[in-house]
């Protein structure tokens, strides 16, 4: 199975939505644009869905080729924190100099969110994006626990009564507590979506991934407004195009390059985005030359921390870690 380079333009896709969705809904909700913002920009926000949902697909890719539950931890280690470190100490120092001043967190914080686990112990995000790290870190626990239990041969059923607690807990009101955060009961229909559609392309089902993927059709229209429900349908859509075969005119070098930024854009472009907004409107300048500029560094930040951060440390921390491997157990092939 080779790479799926429109899940590359997906991720482009996605990302871009939700700056747009940042630099003018959702900045204009919190802090108030000069000009009128059209309601429907809101659903940028479910770029953040479709991230989701192609986390559950990679994910459970990855995991097909773990050896053990070691290499799916490094893997994940090695592709998220060097570049999340990164972007968490560029936003501390930008918004602590710049602003937004209500942006600003303390150094205690810092040191926190460092550790992608922050919330869990109750600090506040460095950049308000990073909730959906510590909803993607939950998906990682719950998915390297079924790799331990051995349960991913029957991630279908497993799957089916995920989803059929997360039906309970929505239709009865029940006020699950932590279970509700740690069972990701909210989004988990987006994460099954994404391990259905890895089972039906990778030839591992046809009728019970199928049957996941109607399930959640059904939850998404419970849990989820209905604009937002018939947006993650869209996304259904897409998917299951990108799958057949279809769909090859997403393999555009601008949505792929977009895509192979998407994570460092993601990490970097709100609270810095807000800030040069912020500042534009402090110096009566033009929205449209503020949010462009916030566009243009979040770019050329994104490209930058990908080129020098991301990348090279990828390579170098998996390339220690296959050579570890092999000098442990010879013969091992790198399964990360």
């Amino acid at each position: 199975m080779g790479r799926l380079y429109q899940l590359d333009a997906l991720r482009g896709i996605a990302a871009l939505m939700v700056v747009v969705f940042h630099f003018f809904y959702h900045y204009d909700s919190k802090y108030g644009h000069s000009f009128a913002v059209f309601e429907w920009v809101h659903l940028g926000k479910t770029g953040v869905y479709l991230f989701f949902i192609i986390s559950g697909f990679v994910i459970f890719w990855t995991l097909s080729r773990s050896d053990r539950p070691m290499d799916f931890i490094f893997s994940r280690f090695s592709r998220l924190y060097p570049p999340f470190w990164v972007a968490v100490i560029l936003t501390f120092s930008f918004t602590s100099l710049i602003g937004p001043e209500n942006r600003v967190v303390s150094w205690e914080a810092l040191v926190a969110n460092l550790t992608m686990f922050h919330e869990y112990f109750g600090y506040p995000h460095v950049d308000g994006v990073y909730w959906t790290l510590s909803i993607e870190l939950a998906f990682y626990i719950l998915s390297l626990l079924a790799f331990f239990l051995g349960l991913l041969r029957f991630a279908d059923s497993v799957c089916l009564v995920w989803l059929s607690i997360s039906f309970f807990s929505a239709l009865s009101g029940l006020d699950f507590g932590i279970l509700d955060k740690a069972l990701l009961l909210k989004y988990n229909l987006l994460f099954v979506l994404g391990i259905a559609f890895y089972r039906y392309w990778s030839g591992q089902g046809k009728a019970m991934p199928l049957l996941c993927i109607s399930v959640s059709i059904v939850l998404a229209f419970v849990r989820f407004p209905l604009d937002e429900a018939v947006t993650i349908v869209i996304w259904v859509g897409l998917f299951s195009m990108i799958i057949s075969g279809r769909l090859m005119w997403l393999n555009q070098s601008l949505l792929i390059w977009l895509g192979s930024i998407s994570y460092s854009l993601y990490l970097i472009h709100q609270n810095i985005g807000y800030g040069i907004i912020e500042l534009g409107y402090r110096y009566d300048l033009t929205p449209l030359i503020s949010i462009t500029f916030a566009l243009l560094v979040s770019f050329l930040g994104a490209q930058i921390i990908t080129s020098y951060v991301e990348r090279p440390s990828l390579a170098l921390l998996r390339s220690w870690y296959k050579d570890r491997k092999k000098s442990i157990k010879p013969g091992v092939v790198d399964g990360v």
